[in-house]
């Protein structure tokens, strides 16, 4: 076991760092929870594109017809949840979430992307409507699939680090991001 609490933060935060590196790690595939205007709650897996310590920040992108962009556009407020079963590790991040969409955070975003990964952006449907078959799904022009890219920006305040151990032992550490770091207290799981 680590020695103080934000040790152990620090050893999950370099297990996240790891699997967005690695692209195979569990970690990097994050689920996003939002708020709707009416106040549902929505639950979505995104693939974690990047996690940077300073300023402490995460990134993922959607499609920007998606509900999740219109719930951040409304509330900005965001949970984070990473969960590893081959580590026992669950990372649970929150923060303030910004968009990006047809501007030059974006552009460069989506110059790096694969024509593949681009596609994923392009499907003429609008996310979560009904089509009438799966296997025939039409896309849009390049320029106008580049329109409907969003980088999600979450700037990150808190993080609560929890570790499954043998025996049923459980090992919790929350933590706040601050300018000269982060602060952290062992908590009860």
């Amino acid at each position: 076991m680590q020695t103080s609490a934000l040790e152990f933060i620090e050893a999950g935060l370099v297990a996240l760092e790891r699997s967005v590196r690695d692209h195979d790690g569990e970690l990097r595939n994050i689920q996003l929870a939002t708020l709707s205007p009416d106040l549902h709650p929505g639950l979505r897996t995104l693939v974690l594109r990047s996690f940077e310590r300073s300023p402490p920040c995460a990134e993922m992108h959607s499609d920007t017809r998606a509900d999740k962009v219109r719930d951040i556009a409304q509330a900005g407020q965001v949970t984070l949840l990473a969960w590893s079963g081959a580590e026992h590790l669950q990372l649970r991040l929150e923060g303030t979430a910004r968009l990006h969409c047809d501007d030059e955070i974006a552009r460069r975003r989506w110059d790096t992307l694969s024509p593949n990964a681009r596609n994923t952006y392009g499907h003429v449907a609008i996310p979560g409507t009904p089509i009438a078959d799966p296997d025939e799904q039409a896309h849009l022009p390049p320029d106008e699939q580049f329109r409907q890219f969003t980088v999600i920006l979450v700037s990150l305040a808190t993080i609560d680090v929890l570790r499954l151990g043998p025996g049923g032992q459980q090992t919790r550490a929350s933590g706040r991001f601050t300018a000269s770091g982060i602060t952290a207290a062992w908590i009860s799981p």
